[in-house]
């Protein structure tokens, strides 16, 4: 198992906020944000495990995930241009929340990183 260096949530971008409107085809990738230190700059940084080398930073969370969306499309984008398949969200479809009693799924996602 890896050794995470930063405290993190995962969850995924919700359908339900207006970056639909912005990015209309940006399906709902699961993603990792980390608390960066003082000594790295400090605020949050975000990234996609579905999506190789996608991440982004801010000062707080909110901006944090906003910055995600424009990373999001931004790497499906140069991933059409370049003719490189696009991968489906498939990360937290792995997790089913079962782990010898119920918990919830966030925290098993949590547990088996």
């Amino acid at each position: 198992m890896n050794k995470l260096k930063y405290p993190f949530l995962i969850s995924v971008l919700s359908v339900e906020d207006d970056y639909l409107t912005k990015f209309p085809s940006l399906p709902p990738y699961p993603f990792l944000i980390s608390i960066l230190p003082a000594e790295e700059g400090g605020g949050y940084l975000i990234e996609f495990p579905d999506l190789p080398g996608c991440m982004s930073d801010g000062e707080t969370i909110e901006e944090t995930i906003e910055n995600g969306k424009d990373a999001v499309f931004c790497w499906i984008e140069t991933a059409k241009a370049f003719g490189d398949e696009i991968p489906q969200p498939c990360t937290t479809s792995i997790f089913s929340g079962r782990w010898f009693q119920q918990i919830p799924k966030h925290i098993h996602t949590q547990l088996a990183q």
